[in-house]
């Protein structure tokens, strides 16, 4: 099925430009009592009494970020026009990977240092995005943005823009829009993907 369901994403949003692969840097999550907003708010506060969040990125090794829509909109394709529509909310694992890892393997290479420009700088590295609770997540080669900070660079975001259009910063907003359906349509069925915009937070959960 091409097109999402009222109040569901369905699983082909992706299909763009970026490569399905295996991620990295992934939370196991099991069943509890609670839903999944309960068990990820328990992870998010354990990682700030220890005091992960808190932690700054300043050199290109991999980590890994956790984010998570609060607020998410768009439309279905229904009988052939669009019909606007809440979603439920997304929870996502980010991931930067090593520069010749297999998802970002065909694409253009990763940055090797960061390009200082004064009191910022930029760099390209290899992401993943996967949702929680999946295997599979897409790869591609994403750009960085730096500040300085009491003398040295600081990654501030990151801006992906194959598989789905998002920006991430370091601690801070995450936004992501999927606007393939309003572009294709399946020959056969005149089917097309939702079209969806989100809204939320990442925090840093893992750093390699």
């Amino acid at each position: 099925m091409l097109g999402g369901r009222v109040g569901q994403k369905g699983s082909l949003m992706f299909r763009t430009a970026g490569v399905i692969c295996s991620a990295a840097g992934g939370i196991p999550m099991r069943a509890s009592p609670g839903s999944l907003g309960f068990i990820i708010s328990m992870v998010l506060a354990g990682l700030i009494l220890i005091g992960i969040a808190r932690a700054e990125i300043t050199d290109l090794k991999p980590f890994s970020l956790l984010c998570a829509e609060e607020e998410s909109t768009g439309f279905n394709w229904e009988n052939h026009r669009w019909v606007r529509t809440n979603f439920k909310p997304d929870t996502y694992i980010l991931s930067r990977l090593q520069p010749e890892s297999l998802p970002c393997f065909s694409l253009p290479e990763p940055s090797q240092s960061i390009k200082r420009q004064g009191d910022h700088g930029y760099s390209k590295s290899c992401y993943v995005l996967k949702r929680v609770g999946e295997e599979k997540g897409f790869g591609e080669v994403c750009g960085e943005y730096w500040i300085e900070k009491d003398g040295e660079l600081v990654l501030r975001s990151i801006s992906c823009d194959e598989t789905a259009h998002y920006k991430a910063h370091i601690d801070g907003p995450f936004a992501i829009a999927r606007t393939f359906g309003a572009f294709y349509e399946d020959k056969e069925t005149g089917e097309r993907d939702s079209v969806i915009v989100s809204i939320g937070k990442c925090s840093l959960i893992n750093t390699h």
